[in-house]
């Protein structure tokens, strides 16, 4: 009987004659293993991505709008009065007529107020 030693790792058999292999993945070669990902170079066979072409990239950029009868744009809520619509709306500080929230004035003060005090 050999030895363990002289038996090594029981991974080194080889395949007997007409064993079909029961892999449903092909074993890469060397080649195709340490490659880059457009094949080896000199290598005629196809990349493994394809590149947009001009047309693929600007699809969105370059489709036409449907030609046809153009629905009614909806009113805005607010109604127009003239020029004045045009400008923009003038805010002034928060508590003197405006519509913002005082409280959220507070919470947009960065620093809070110190009165010079410990613990105020």
């Amino acid at each position: 009987n050999p030895s363990i030693d002289d038996m090594g790792p029981g991974t080194d058999v080889p395949t007997p004659a007409g064993a079909v292999s029961r892999s449903l993945f092909k074993k890469q070669s060397a080649s195709e293993a340490h490659g880059s990902d457009f094949g080896i170079p000199g290598d005629a066979t196809k990349p493994l991505f394809k590149k947009n072409s001009l047309d693929e990239m600007t699809v969105r950029r370059t489709e036409k709008p449907i030609e046809g009868k153009v629905p009614a744009k909806p009113q805005p809520i607010s109604p127009l009065v003239g020029d004045e619509s045009a400008k923009p709306v003038v805010r002034q500080r928060t508590g003197i007529g405006s519509y913002e929230d005082p409280a959220d004035a507070r919470r947009e003060k960065r620093r809070p107020g110190k009165t010079g005090r410990p613990g105020k």
